[in-house]
């Protein structure tokens, strides 16, 4: 019988790695020495806030979805770069593999 997290860890791969729609060959590390090519997806959107949220009216998200990388030692408030580009984790979570890293631009 086969497992839940096999069929899912099969569907990442052909997502990330097959079929490509959203994904792109990207350069990652926290440095130079550690950098890998992986595929994965940075998504960019506008965010709208309402007045009791903040003062800011609107902001610039930056999301990063790839499989995980575990060895990078992805943690918040730590810089990462994507492509020669600094950023900094804002947030990080790991779910069915799939490492997704909210980033603010530095």
């Amino acid at each position: 019988m086969q497992r839940l997290s096999d069929i899912l860890e099969q569907d990442n791969a052909a997502i990330f790695n097959d079929y490509r729609d959203f994904t792109e060959l990207l350069t990652v590390g926290t440095n130079t020495a550690n950098a890998r090519q992986v595929m994965g997806s940075l998504q960019s959107d506008l965010v709208t806030f309402n007045a009791s949220m903040s003062e800011v009216l609107n902001a610039f998200s930056l999301t990063l979805l790839m499989p995980e990388q575990a060895d990078l030692n992805l943690n918040q408030n730590q810089v990462i770069y994507v492509c020669g580009k600094a950023f900094k984790i804002v947030a990080s979570a790991l779910d069915m593999g799939i490492r997704e890293l909210s980033l603010e631009k530095k």
